[in-house]
């Protein structure tokens, strides 16, 4: 589907088509989890992984969790 701008860009997408040389950069994710539980963090983690792929990034992703302080 094409936009009056003739890009390749639609509504379903979150950011831009990422550019060529960006491709294949490694992505980092950090969330803050310690206010809540995560039922199955696998679940979390390809969930992530899938909308990052989605977006067009095909690099080393590395996605970490704060869960709050350890006494």
């Amino acid at each position: 589907m094409s936009t009056a701008t003739g890009t390749d860009e639609t509504m379903d997408r979150l950011f831009p088509k990422p550019p060529r040389k960006v491709i294949l950069r490694s992505t980092y994710v950090m969330f803050d989890a310690e206010d809540f539980s995560i039922p199955n963090p696998y679940l979390l983690k390809e969930n992530i992984v899938k909308a990052i792929n989605k977006e067009g990034y095909r690099g080393h992703i590395d996605i970490n969790g704060y869960f709050g302080a350890v006494f």
